[in-house]
């Protein structure tokens, strides 16, 4: 498992980072806040979130962002 989180100071705290290495989890890198910087995922997530019913499963879940992202618009891109 991985874990992608911002840089806020609880969450970059060395005893966080050791906790959830104890635990296995990786952390993937996240760049600092600047409006330059941040990852294009965030006006994905926010397209999806906007388009998503609510879905009672995992698999309806999985199944619903994925038609989403599969019909949206190039342009979107």
């Amino acid at each position: 498992m991985k874990l992608l989180h911002d840089n806020a100071k609880a969450h970059d705290a060395q005893e966080v980072k050791d906790y959830l290495k104890q635990g296995g989890i990786g952390l993937a890198p996240h760049p600092p806040y600047s409006s330059d910087l941040s990852p294009c995922d965030y006006w994905l997530n926010s397209y999806i979130t906007q388009h998503l019913p609510d879905q009672t499963s995992p698999k309806k879940l999985h199944k619903a962002v994925t038609d989403i992202v599969f019909s949206m618009p190039i342009q979107e891109y």
